[in-house]
Order: C-alpha cells, then sequence, then structure tokens
C-alpha cells in the first residue's frame, strides 16, 4: 500500500474522535477520509484499501477454485487449461476439438474413447471435459491403487463394493492412461464393469489412452465394444506429439 501525504482540514466530527483530512495517493490522486485523533498510522487511500481487499477475495476465490479441481482429480498443470486454450496440430485435431467440445457441453449417456500417440492433447481435452462437468478425473493406476487399498479391511474406510459403485455410479467419469498399469487380467475385469454398468445406468464415461483401437479390444470385452459401437464416440489422436515443439520453441 503506497503512503498517502497528509493535508488537514478545519472540519471536526466529535462522534468519531477525528477530522477530516485530505488524503494524497500517488496512483489515485486527492480524497478526503476520516482520521482518528492519536493515530499514529497516516490515512489510508480508500481506493486503495478496496483493491486491497478485491485482490484478497479473488485470492481466496483462486484458492478455493483450486482446491475443488485437486478435489475432482484434476492434476495442478491442467488448472488454468480447457477445450479453448487447446491448440489443434492439423485439420484433424481441429475437428475433434470441437466433436470433444459439442460432447461435454452436452454429454448425454455416451462412452467417448481418445487412443493414440503420446503428446497429442488427450490428457489436456480429457482434464477438460471433467471440469466443465464437474465430474471425475483419475488415471487407471490411481483408480486401482483406490480398489487394492480396500483389501485392507482394519486400514479401510470404504468396501470394494462401495468404490466400484462410486465408479459406476457417480455422473461425469474421465478414465485416462487406460494403458498404464501391469496386471491387464484386473484391468480388464475392472474397465469392462464400469463400462457396462455406467452403460445400463446412462452415466457418460470417458477413456483416454496411449494405446491403439486393437489393444483397446484386447483389454475391454466383446460386450463392452459392442455397446461403444451403439452409444459410443472414438477418436484416433494418430500425430506425432507436441512436446518437441515446444521444447524447441523454450529454446529460442
Amino acid at each position: 500500500m503506497r503512503t498517502c501525504a497528509i493535508k488537514q482540514s478545519k472540519g471536526y466530527i466529535p462522534a468519531f474522535h477525528g477530522k477530516e483530512v485530505e488524503c494524497v495517493c500517488e496512483k489515485h490522486g486527492v480524497s478526503r477520509v476520516m482520521h482518528l485523533d492519536g493515530s499514529t498510522k497516516p490515512p489510508e487511500c480508500p481506493v486503495c484499501m478496496q483493491e486491497q481487499e478485491e485482490k484478497k477475495k479473488r485470492e481466496k476465490a483462486e484458492e478455493r477454485r483450486k482446491k475443488h479441481l485437486r478435489k475432482i482429480g484434476i492434476r495442478d498443470k491442467y488448472f488454468n487449461e480447457s477445450f479453448i486454450t487447446y491448440k489443434p496440430q492439423n485439420e484433424k485435431a481441429a475437428q475433434y476439438l470441437q466433436d470433444l467440445l459439442a460432447l461435454a457441453k452436452n454429454p448425454r449417456d455416451i462412452f467417448v474413447l481418445m487412443y493414440g500417440n503420446s503428446g497429442t492433447g488427450k490428457s489436456h481435452l480429457a482434464s477438460s471435459a471433467a471440469i466443465l462437468n464437474n465430474g471425475i478425473y483419475t488415471t487407471w493406476e490411481f483408480l486401482d491403487l483406490r480398489l487394492r487399498s480396500t483389501y485392507n479391511s482394519y486400514a479401510a474406510k470404504k468396501t470394494e463394493y462401495q468404490m466400484m459403485m462410486y465408479y459406476c455410479t457417480i455422473p461425469f467419469l474421465v478414465i485416462d492412461e487406460i494403458e498404464k498399469g501391469k496386471n491387464e487380467d484386473a484391468k480388464m475385469r475392472c474397465l469392462s464393469l464400469i463400462c457396462r454398468e455406467r452403460y445400463e445406468r446412462n452415466r457418460p464415461l470417458w477413456l483416454a489412452g496411449n494405446c491403439n483401437y486393437k489393444w483397446v479390444k484386447t483389454v475391454l470385452d466383446s460386450s463392452v465394444i459392442d455397446r461403444l459401437k451403439q452409444k459410443g464416440k472414438s477418436f484416433n489422436f494418430f500425430w506425432e506429439s507436441y512436446r518437441p515443439k515446444l521444447r524447441e520453441a523454450e529454446a529460442i
């Protein structure tokens, strides 16, 4: 806060035991404020005080926003990202952006599958969809960890059944990095169950991973693939990663 120069006026208000003074602020100019008798602090510019208060409110609102994003699983990297900030690398990416934005705005009971190369923006778009719908974003490895944490009957806060019901019934769910992890059999059973249940309950589900469609068909059982074909949209991010371009730009 800037220190303001003071010029006392002749006004006097006994009820406040103070005087009306001129406050000269380098930023906002001259304003008249009340200054209490005996106060050792110089009077403060009311506009500066209002700006500080508004700044504190914005900071608190930003902290609440970040806290909420962490709660729904969004990684810090994507706190300030959205469909608007996604930069398509080619015409196909631009078309995908429009299609996925439309699906995120009106998710309905539909499956969305994004697969293809690493560094093509799948996590960016998946996170943006979760934020837009106030849904839950997770990766397969973290979902698997949460499920396995239920196996300890003494320390677990929820049973495996309760955890699975949570993922099967929440209004909007994104599971990213479905290709990660080692136990393919467990992954097949879990993802297939979540897909089937969300299909039956009319709950949208977005899946994303650095894989090809052939691999997806080995992980999801045939009944899920049939449901995906009926009520799903798949997007093949086949182009090269944008990350090397970012490194080149940073090096300039």
